[in-house]
């Protein structure tokens, strides 16, 4: 299974599957940015970012929507939490 350009081992390949039936594509993409936020503190927004312009550049225009999505919900995470480098629970 192919997600944003990359190949999927199987286990993650079901959870992804797993996962995309338990929560609705706007809690999803909440869910991908509060997971970058917990991974990567204040330099979440910059992996996001990243992230979007590598699939922009590998002509997943699909994958770089989504990542677009989630560094605006990264940037609105973390001006709420400005002094915080937990992720939001």
């Amino acid at each position: 299974m192919q997600y944003g350009g990359r190949r999927l081992g199987c286990k993650m390949a079901a959870v992804l599957a797993w996962t995309s039936l338990l929560m609705t594509p706007e809690r999803h993409v909440w869910a991908c940015a509060n997971s970058l936020i917990g991974r990567y503190s204040e330099d979440a927004w910059f992996h996001a970012s990243l992230r979007a312009d590598e699939l922009l550049e590998a002509c997943d225009l699909d994958g770089y929507a989504m990542f677009k999505a989630i560094l605006a919900r990264v940037e609105e995470l973390q001006q709420m939490q400005p002094n915080s480098r937990a992720p939001l629970s």
